[in-house]
């Protein structure tokens, strides 16, 4: 029998897992990031620190289907400390830095919140 092109439900259950597996995996290797950016930037409100809870927050978007609630929190958590701690020891340009990342997680994260209830909505 010939593949006529569209998915079929087993497919896509294969499909769904294996992302489910790729999250499960990016969730492990940005837990040991978290780890060693907290060894290297000390301060919550570095710019290279917050750096890797925007990259996470953009992977959430691109994962909306098998990303987790958890994995947002965190990502706002880290904004909202970042934030929370001001300008602090911060140079003028790190500041700014830090800013734009915050700005950068809170927008992924609230794209990701609007997609995952789109999709919620379309099930």
């Amino acid at each position: 029998m010939q593949n006529s092109g569209h998915p079929t439900k087993l497919n896509s259950c294969v499909r769904e897992e294996e992302r489910e597996n790729v999250w499960c995996r990016l969730k492990e290797l940005y837990l040991e990031l978290f780890l060693s950016a907290q060894e290297v930037w000390q301060d919550k409100n570095t710019p290279g620190r917050l750096a890797v809870y925007a990259s996470l927050s953009k992977l959430v978007k691109f994962y909306l289907d098998v990303a987790d609630e958890e994995t947002m929190k965190i990502c706002q958590d880290a904004a909202s400390e970042a934030k929370f701690l001001g300008k602090g020891a911060l140079d003028e340009e790190q500041h700014r830095d830090t800013s734009a990342r915050i700005n950068e997680i809170r927008k992924n994260i609230g794209d990701a919140e609007r997609g995952k209830k789109d999709l919620a909505d379309s099930s």
